[in-house]
């Protein structure tokens, strides 16, 4: 599954990964012999269209290695298949290129499991089509109960038909007592993320969203029955990487304007210019350097649930639990993961979960200030250690502990998706 990060807490799916293993050897002694005919195998419920939109490699056009290690990037992020391989036989035709497909089951209930700073730990009955009606659309309807009371669905995938444009749709309803700030909320959000391709690697970044939110005090909200809060962001983002889920090599790069209320109306009114820089590099076959700068401008009149978090798995260590920060900020980690298990593929009846596990230790640094001018910010650093489960469709559960640096005070947290993901949706 894929959940989107920015939904109120973290899905996770118990009953299947959906990450797969999409690295396709290359057979050098075919390279520059043109391909005659592409062959696709195993495809149980995935329509072909879908695939052949993904493939780099098309028949006419010479056998290259290079276009195979993009085609298993590609197909990795569709998220649909837990093992792809390719094989090159000649027949009377000329060179035939097949791919062989072990597909996740397109159907999956599960348990949706959140851990958040606000509302500590939740779990609740969950169904996702992984593949929904085979266009590699995944659809998910989810509920929660503990910590916190929500029900939510969501509408993701890579293209609208064969239009190129990655979208992440979703309706929740959160019911739940906030123990951080000792109120209950009681709020609707509907929201719609964009990226569309436009040259080269860049890309058309837009997303709209209202959230209705009730509180039992009246002075977390700007007015006293509730605040109606519409948004609408646009930037533009640069997108080097080898692939967007679990990236091992190259660099990201996105801004964006964002409003909330003003003219949109409602009771707020603030502006946000966020940037977000990642780069990956790989250091030998098993050592990957992460590195993420994240900076966030905001200036208006915002509601206090709208403060950045501080604390836990998705920020910084050490700090406390849902301390409020500013409202702006920068933060940067630089992160040292070693593969210390590669992907093995866990057969299941017509079917396979794929599972690797990363060492990682890293230090992260944090910067957040509120009138003062951001040269004046002051915050504090701290270092951690864990253990990563690479499970593909949550990206990655973080399993980690560390210290603020300048206090010694450690503790230990679970995170789920990569930390760069995690890190700019945690407000809620």
């Amino acid at each position: 599954m894929r959940p989107g990060l920015s939904r109120p807490g973290l899905a996770l799916a118990l009953a299947v990964s959906a990450w797969g293993d999409a690295s396709l050897i290359c057979e050098s002694a075919w390279e520059g012999v043109p391909v005659q005919a592409i062959r696709l195998q195993g495809l149980r419920h995935t329509r072909e269209s879908v695939v052949m939109r993904r493939l780099v490699t098309r028949t006419g056009r010479p056998y290259a290695c290079a276009d195979l290690q993009k085609d298993g990037d590609r197909l990795r992020d569709l998220d649909v298949f837990a093992h792809v391989s390719v094989s090159a036989a000649r027949d009377s035709s000329g060179l035939v290129l097949a791919y062989q497909f072990r597909e996740l089951p397109p159907y999956v209930p599960y348990v949706s499991m959140a851990k958040t700073d606000q509302d500590g730990f939740s779990a609740g009955p969950a169904v996702a089509a992984l593949n929904l009606l085979g266009t590699g659309a995944h659809l998910e309807l989810a509920s929660r109960f503990g910590g916190t009371t929500e029900i939510y669905g969501s509408l993701s995938g890579l293209e609208i038909g064969a239009f190129p444009l990655e979208y992440d749709f979703l309706v929740s309803h959160v019911d739940s007592w906030n123990s951080l700030q000792d109120f209950h909320e009681n709020s609707w959000r509907l929201k719609w993320d964009m990226k569309r391709p436009l040259i080269a690697s860049w890309l058309a970044v837009g997303a709209a969203e209202f959230m209705y939110l009730e509180a039992d005090r009246p002075d977390l909200t700007l007015l006293s029955h509730g605040d109606a809060l519409p948004r609408l962001g646009l930037g533009l983002a640069w997108d080097k990487r080898n692939r967007r889920k679990l990236p091992v090599r190259g660099y990201y790069a996105e801004a964006r304007w964002g409003q909330t209320g003003g003219f949109l109306g409602g009771p707020a009114d603030f502006q946000e210019i966020l940037l977000d820089l990642r780069a990956y590099q790989p250091v030998g076959k098993k050592q990957i350097i992460a590195v993420n700068y994240l900076h966030r401008w905001r200036q208006g009149k915002m509601g206090s649930y709208d403060l950045f978090r501080a604390g836990g798995a998705n920020s910084l260590r050490g700090y406390p639990h849902g301390a409020e920060t500013g409202k702006s900020e920068s933060i940067l980690f630089i992160e040292d993961r070693l593969l210390l298990l590669p992907q093995r593929s866990l057969p299941v009846w017509n079917w396979a979960i794929p599972l690797a596990i990363e060492g990682v230790c890293g230090v992260e640094i944090l910067r957040s200030w509120d009138h003062s001018a951001p040269f004046e910010a002051q915050g504090p650093e701290a270092i951690y250690v864990g253990v990563h489960i690479l499970t593909g469709g949550l990206d990655r559960i973080r399993l980690e502990g560390g210290s603020n640096i300048s206090r010694f005070s450690p503790n230990f947290d679970v995170g789920f998706f990569d930390k760069a993901d995690a890190q700019r949706f945690r407000t809620r």
